[in-house]
């Protein structure tokens, strides 16, 4: 069984599925809405965490929706990166699955306002400089940019 497709293992960290979403030479960004949280009002690609008992890709169709309300089918499973999370004094991993999405047709994006306060559409070319782009994001759009999907 491939990476994607498999059960997070109790104690493995905490999984997220991220999908960068592209229609013609633009990628979906969608702006936090989460007050509580350090990375508030900052731009993000589309995803969230994988939920007990669901595999990486039931996540990403789930978070999209959720997110943006577009129904997806899975796209090409571009890689994962692991990152430790230090906060509340401990320390986890995160593991974050980036998916590549293509859409043929322009999308209709329907915001979950607990979820997120905006999105755009930014040239693909400009989304590594975008202003208030997370850090992680920047490193994901770089990575993306050189493989050339």
């Amino acid at each position: 069984m491939n990476r994607k497709n498999r059960l997070p293992k109790k104690g493995d960290g905490y999984h997220v599925a991220i999908a960068i979403i592209r229609y013609q030479n633009n990628i979906l960004l969608t702006r936090r809405n989460d007050p509580e949280s350090p990375w508030h009002d900052f731009w993000e690609f589309p995803g969230g965490g994988v939920e007990a008992d669901e595999t990486i890709d039931m996540a990403l169709q789930r978070e999209i929706f959720e997110e943006v309300g577009m129904q997806i089918g899975i796209g090409d499973y571009v890689y994962m990166k692991t990152y430790m999370y230090t906060g509340n004094k401990t320390t986890k991993s995160i593991y974050l699955h980036v998916y590549s999405i293509q859409c043929k047709d322009e999308p209709k994006i329907v915001l979950d306002p607990l979820e997120s306060s905006a999105y755009e559409w930014v040239e693909v070319s400009e989304v590594a400089h975008y202003p208030g782009l997370l850090p992680q994001n920047i490193e994901m759009i770089d990575d993306y940019i050189s493989a050339d999907i």
